[in-house]
């Protein structure tokens, strides 16, 4: 079965139109089995169709299918899924020829040293498709002028449909995968009695759970002026959604593992912060933390890069880590305007755009939910109320265009200690998934927690 991914002899050379075209091929399938980020970038597109080596294509089709089976997990780079898809070439194929696997090894060294790179080698991947089919377009048609005993509507009809090839080959790639409404409709039945049961995160806080409803897939976004609560609101929401069963994974760049873990003592044993931070702790206070009841599944990196890619091969790998145990995937970035993008954009907005899309994918693509921290502008410092707007987003609009949900955070008693004292406002600003509304909660800042309104 191994001849099924032998290059036939043109495809080795001469349909080929440059040597820039051949190393673009390399480039894109090179990239396509190293990269995660590029695997996301590329998803959707037809690539095996704009390829000529045959065993390009039975590459592209075995990172496909390993990628669907879970066997590529986001922190593997450079050459570390070639076993992964030697694998699935010989489950397709049966034994492999030597070439093919040296093939393999080769591919990755060619991967495209960034976005841009990939982007050209597709480009000259998709010029040289179009090129290929122009020539056919022109053979086929010269052969049609060469048969005599047509009528005027069999050459315009016959021409007209070699120049639609061409013209499809020169659009942007659009598969119609499209299908009636009503199809399947008894199965649209069936999913909705299993709705309610369908996977979700909960946080704990009765209000916030009725209004919003947090599945795999979505990115939220939790954002505040500074000293309103950011960090403890989201640590709260992270440790919730592990106790409920979720595996978290907190992402800090503005607080070390050791403060991290300080707070979450606190808030799990209701032992002062202060107390914990300075240690001045009694026995009594000891035993309670000792048996302070933090989930097993919330994790918190030592040292997390603010590298947008690492980010974001670190949100995969937590999905990956959740699938195995059967748990949804939680990963809080905290926060996100300290993410440092890919690429040096030039203005600050845009480089927020990227990372907030960055996020976005990453959520999507992986099926799990990204909380993402963000800081407000000091508008609403100017207003009387003090209340956030979603126009306070600070650096982008695409924060709140990227997010399933947008909450903004409201403590009155940071403006006025006599205001709603040790009150918190989750002002649901934006919610794909239902109305937006308010949810309000207790703050606990000698535990760093938030609460129920009544007393948990």
């Amino acid at each position: 079965m191994s001849q099924t991914i032998e290059p036939a002899a043109a495809e080795a050379d001469g349909d080929y139109l440059s040597t820039a075209e051949f190393n673009a091929e390399m480039t894109v399938v090179g990239s396509l089995m190293s990269s995660p980020q590029a695997r996301n970038e590329l998803r959707g597109h037809n690539i095996e169709q704009l390829l000529v080596h045959h065993r390009h294509r039975a590459v592209v089709a075995a990172v496909r299918t390993a990628e669907q089976r879970g066997l590529l997990d986001a922190h593997h780079t450079g050459s570390a899924n070639v076993p992964a898809l030697l694998g699935e070439l010989e489950r397709a194929h049966g034994s492999l020829p030597p070439e093919t696997t040296g093939l393999l090894w080769r591919l990755p060294d060619t991967a495209a040293l960034s976005p841009d790179d990939l982007g050209a080698a597709l480009d000259l991947l998709r010029a040289g498709h179009a090129r290929r089919t122009q020539i056919a377009a022109g053979q086929r048609l010269q052969a049609l002028g060469q048969r005599p005993g047509r009528v005027l509507e069999e050459i315009r009809a016959e021409s007209t449909e070699a120049l639609e090839e061409l013209h499809a080959a020169t659009m942007p790639a659009a598969d119609d995968d499209t299908t009636a409404a009503t199809a399947g409709w008894s199965d649209y039945i069936d999913e909705l009695k299993q709705r309610k049961d369908a996977p979700r995160v909960r946080f704990g806080l009765a209000d916030l759970d009725d209004k919003l409803r947090v599945e795999p897939g979505q990115l939220i976004t939790v954002a505040a002026r500074t000293s309103v609560g950011k960090s403890m609101t989201s640590l709260t929401l992270a440790r919730k959604a592990a106790g409920y069963g979720a595996r978290a994974v907190y992402l800090s760049f503005e607080m070390g593992r050791k403060e991290l873990r300080d707070r979450l003592a606190s808030a799990a044993s209701s032992v002062r912060y202060a107390n914990i931070r300075d240690g001045e702790l009694t026995d009594d206070d000891y035993a309670r933390i000792g048996s302070a009841p933090i989930p097993e599944t919330l994790h918190l990196p030592d040292t997390p890069s603010h590298r947008l890619p690492d980010v974001v091969a670190a949100i995969h790998a937590n999905a990956a880590a959740a699938r195995a145990q059967g748990q949804i995937a939680v990963t809080v970035v905290d926060y996100t305007q300290q993410v440092i993008p890919q690429r040096m954009l030039p203005s600050r907005q845009e480089q927020v755009c990227e990372v907030s899309a960055g996020l976005r994918a990453a959520a999507q693509q992986s099926g799990s939910v990204v909380l993402s921290v963000a800081q407000l502008n000091r508008a609403a410092e100017a207003r009387e109320n003090h209340v956030p707007h979603l126009s306070d987003l600070r650096d982008s609009g695409s924060l709140e265009q990227d997010s399933n949900a947008v909450l903004l955070l409201h403590r009155p008693d940071a403006y006025d200690p006599a205001d709603r004292p040790a009150e918190m406002d989750l002002i649901l600003a934006k919610n794909r998934s239902g109305q937006t509304g308010v949810a309000t909660v207790t703050t606990q800042m000698q535990y760093q927690r938030i609460v129920n309104m009544a007393r948990e």
